[in-house]
């Protein structure tokens, strides 16, 4: 069986936008720390995804990756490589990192 092409260096053209992320993400309100997600992706014409799968997710069985896969309709890829190489029929390995909790305390102004 032939192994599809792998576009390693396919530059995002369009998020899904943060209030499309939101509505979908898990809502513990308990969390705090570092999500990671790897989704693996078929680029199609036009830069638009398809046949994604959920590759890894930290912290496991939370339900990010099964978030992350509803928001995939509106990603897009731009259809060539940064190096001059077509990505449509190549899959895409996406990373999606997220920080949860309260957000970071201001660095301290410089006395003076």
């Amino acid at each position: 069986m032939r192994r599809p092409a792998l576009a390693t260096l396919a530059a995002l053209a369009r998020l899904p936008t943060l209030e499309t992320l939101r509505a979908v993400f898990p809502q513990d309100t308990q969390a705090s720390g570092t999500v990671r997600v790897l989704l693996a992706c078929r680029v199609q014409q036009g830069g638009s995804v398809s046949d994604c799968r959920v590759e890894r997710e930290e912290p496991a069985g939370k339900g990010y990756g099964a978030a992350d896969l509803k928001v995939t309709p509106e990603v897009r890829l731009d259809t060539w490589t940064v190096e001059g190489f077509p990505t449509v029929g190549g899959v895409v390995k996406i990373p999606i990192r997220f920080e949860l909790g309260a957000p970071a305390a201001p660095a301290p102004k410089p006395a003076g």
